[in-house]
């Protein structure tokens, strides 16, 4: 009589093998998530990029157009430097036939600062400020006033100006205006002095921070001569 032995060989994995694998998973894991923080990044900046850009767009044409249909020269008030809420800022205006630019420097636009301003957070009520109900002379508003003021404020939320100029070409009927904006805090920008240049690179939350640079010269279609 033939017996047959039969043997089950019953196999499972090693510790070493379970953690190799373990390690290969995690390392997948950690890949995706890396390329997924990555493209969440690029996908902010990109937002920031294209707001900033619009803005600044429409500001210019903006400006463009006042001075291509206005006769008469671009005029600039003298810089005013007052007090308001926490500290205080410096405000100017650029005047084009009956319209007026009230504007201050590195002042992120922000509508509900305390006080109308902040020299700590710079924020300011209003930064960019048009309108033109001005009488006699070139004289800037006040751009923390919570008073209501007639006319429209042209940048968007957490947006500063880094340059604002509008000079005329002594001798032609042509200008030149150049609209610099930087949108972000001001913990992500990189200053020269007081001046703010440039979005800080390879920083914590830089994909929240661009800067738009728009120049242009306008011919008048209406000389300033007339």
């Amino acid at each position: 009589m033939l017996i047959t032995k039969i043997i089950r060989k019953d196999q499972g994995f090693t510790i070493v093998e379970l953690l190799v694998a373990m390690t290969a998973f995690t390392s997948m894991i950690l890949i995706v998530s890396i390329a997924t923080m990555q493209l969440g990044r690029m996908y902010s900046k990109g937002v920031s990029s294209i707001k900033t850009q619009e803005v600044t767009r429409a500001t210019l044409a903006n400006v463009t157009e006042q001075v291509s249909f206005t006769s008469g020269l671009v005029s600039q008030s003298l810089p005013q430097t007052v007090a308001a809420g926490v500290g205080s800022y410096t405000r100017t205006a650029y005047c084009i036939g009956n319209v007026r630019y009230t504007y201050a420097l590195d002042r992120r636009l922000s509508n509900s600062v305390s006080g109308g301003h902040s020299n700590a957070t710079k924020q300011l009520r209003r930064v960019l400020w048009q309108d033109n109900n001005y009488a006699v002379g070139c004289n800037p508003v006040d751009l923390h006033s919570t008073v209501t003021i007639p006319g429209k404020e042209l940048l968007a939320d957490n947006i500063r100006l880094k340059k604002f100029d509008i000079v005329d070409v002594l001798g032609q009927d042509l200008t030149n205006i150049t609209i610099e904006t930087i949108f972000g805090e001001s913990d992500l920008i990189e200053y020269s002095g007081a001046d703010p240049v440039k979005c800080r690179g390879q920083f914590v939350g830089s994909q929240f921070c661009s800067v738009s640079n728009l120049k242009t010269e306008v011919y008048r279609r209406y000389p300033s001569s007339i």
